[in-house]
């Protein structure tokens, strides 16, 4: 059970690394500007469409003569989630936008955060951290 609910965790958290929109140069305002573009227009595409399931698991063995029941949930999920995240990375990527996947810096207190109006070249960045207000600062060499 416990490696079970650890693989869970690994797989939700994406071990510790966040993509991100990313153009060499772009000042972090046009960034978030064609992000809600893109989202807005994506939104429009594929709007939110919620359905309702019941979803039964039942019994789950975990070894021979060990099994767990688990009841029947009840979840809400939209059916357009997976379009609406498509369509906003083509648009961004249609806007000269790549994905960047890093990892959050080691220790984010010791790191000086300087303000950054633009965004360095992608292959200098090694990791990010955020401020109090979650935005993203990249951490060059």
């Amino acid at each position: 059970m416990r490696s079970f609910l650890f693989l869970t965790l690994v797989i939700l958290t994406g071990c510790g690394t966040r993509v991100f929109f990313y153009q060499d140069g772009q000042e972090q305002d046009v960034l978030a500007s064609d992000l809600a573009s893109c989202e807005a227009k994506a939104l429009k595409e594929a709007p939110v469409y919620l359905i309702e399931d019941d979803f039964e698991v039942g019994a789950i063995s975990l070894k021979p003569g060990k099994r767990i029941f688990v009841p029947s949930t009840h979840i809400t999920r939209d059916v357009n989630l997976g379009r609406r995240a498509r369509l906003e990375r083509q648009c961004m990527a249609d806007n000269g936008y790549i994905r960047l996947e890093l990892k959050r810096c080691e220790a984010p207190d010791a790191i000086n955060i300087e303000e950054q109006d633009v965004l360095p070249p992608a292959e200098r960045v090694l990791c990010y951290v955020t401020d109090t207000t979650r935005r993203p600062f990249f951490v060059t060499n």
